[in-house]
């Protein structure tokens, strides 16, 4: 049963924005005074889901979202805007949960920055197998809201070596048993794909089966793939942790190459299940605005916790500072020390370690270590209240925190408090998805 709503605003409910109407109903992809026929698709304790049905009354600020999958998918929902709507939409969105918890920096907000490509700048794409035709496809499925699965070989947000890798690795395996878990079917799960266009080396593929036999059976057809390095783990269907399986490696290096702007010519190298940035176009977003709040980094002792393969701390350790590298991942770590030597860099230049943040900083303490900037780098949630509290025992002067969500900071800010100990000096955001609903955000905080 279908029903006429009116989307009232842009909701930022959950992880990806919605257009929300008066009741309630969250509609993907509804914009600000649209009239649109919707049928309730899904209910949960929280959030009421529509699927349209029907556009009756587009928004003026609607355009043509140049994607025929545009209304199915969750990833872009704001291709269907300008660019410029996007980023103001945007910079109301990452104020929200903020204001919540009563910390009004709308003053402190500099400019969004968006990246030079607003389209092709994945370089990396996770997707689920899936079946339609009697073909192998590579995308997204399971949103109830959507008439088909997303084929993200079609995707004009990835880049073009990740759709032809799609491409390529669908017809290379199809025919392959894909895990269906209402038909008790065990087979081909996941992919995880890596593909630089601007490296010499071959794209990476790590496959994730439901079970060892669904591995061992599709062994030949794994076997005769060609142009990837190709790696294959195991990871039950009960197991939300997809990719923590160590992956066999079949063909090719277990490490993905990929250049980042700021650090040269220099091919970085990642090992599997270490961080890498979706677009590496966002390394350098970063940097310029690290280098924008303090220019002279030279002699600068700096400490990055999150610090993934280096990205960061290896271009700020080129511009002079001496950095020390934390990170829960040892493969992260592995692959950060290598890139350090790649870039002829000595130990007291650049070094790393494996950590968990607060146990880090308390034994960095204790050897009374004192750094002049820290930068904490969270690829999910935040590292809380009391690992911030302990840095400003480290002495420095400066403080970034970069985090994947505007929610997220704004709930350790509001933990933290900023009492004289901690002030805010600017809060940065990056629009380092365009067309989705993702923005990074970095508070450089000065310590009294």
């Amino acid at each position: 049963m279908s029903s006429s709503v009116t989307v009232e605003r842009i909701s930022d409910l959950t992880a990806r924005a919605y257009g929300r109407s008066e009741s309630g109903l969250l509609v993907p992809n509804g914009l600000p005074g649209e009239l649109l026929r919707v049928r309730s698709s899904s209910e949960r304790r929280w959030r009421r889901l529509g699927q349209v049905v029907e556009l009756l009354e587009a928004s003026p600020q609607r355009a043509d979202a140049e994607c025929a999958q545009a209304w199915d998918c969750p990833g872009c929902c704001f291709r269907c805007v300008p660019i410029e709507t996007e980023q103001a939409w945007k910079r109301e969105l990452l104020l929200r949960p903020f204001r919540r918890k009563g910390l009004e920096l709308d003053p402190l907000l500099a400019p969004m920055v968006l990246p030079s490509h607003v389209e092709g700048y994945r370089i990396r794409c996770t997707a689920q197998a899936f079946v339609e035709d009697g073909h192998l496809l590579w995308g997204m499925r399971g949103f109830p809201w959507a008439a088909r699965p997303i084929d993200l070989s079609r995707c004009p947000a990835q880049n073009g070596a990740t759709r032809a890798g799609l491409h390529s690795l669908a017809a290379q395996l199809d025919g392959l048993e894909v895990f269906d878990l209402e038909r008790g079917v065990d087979g081909l799960r996941w992919l995880n794909l890596h593909a630089d266009e601007s490296v010499s080396t071959p794209a990476r593929a790590v496959l994730i089966f439901s079970s060892a036999e669904a591995a061992r059976r599709a062994r030949p057809q794994l076997e005769a793939v060609r142009g990837f390095s190709l790696g294959v783990g195991v990871t039950p269907a009960s197991s939300h942790k997809v990719f923590r399986a160590d992956p066999e490696w079949i063909h090719g290096d277990s490490y993905a190459a990929f250049r980042a702007p700021g650090l040269g010519d220099l091919e970085l190298l990642a090992a599997p299940q270490s961080w890498t940035p979706v677009a590496a176009a966002n390394v350098h977003l970063v940097l310029s605005t690290l280098l924008s709040c303090l220019e002279d980094w030279d002699g600068v002792e700096l400490l990055e916790l999150g610090c993934g393969v280096g990205t960061l701390s290896l271009a700020l350790a080129q511009r002079g500072a001496r950095v020390w590298g934390v990170d829960l991942e040892r493969r992260s770590v592995d692959s950060a020390s290598l890139n350090a030597r790649h870039l002829q860099l000595c130990e007291a230049q650049a070094r790393f370690f494996q950590g968990e943040a607060l146990k880090s900083v308390r034994r960095l303490l204790a050897k009374g270590r004192r750094f002049d900037v820290v930068i904490l780098h969270a690829m999910r949630g935040g590292y809380g209240a009391e690992c911030l509290r302990l840095i400003r025992l480290l002495g420095a002067g400066r403080v970034f925190l970069i985090y994947p969500t505007a929610a997220s900071l704004a709930r350790e800010l509001a933990e933290l408090g900023l009492d004289g100990v901690f002030a805010m000096r600017r809060l940065h955001a990056f629009n380092q998805l365009p067309r989705s609903s993702a923005t990074m955000v970095c508070a450089e905080l000065s310590v009294g």
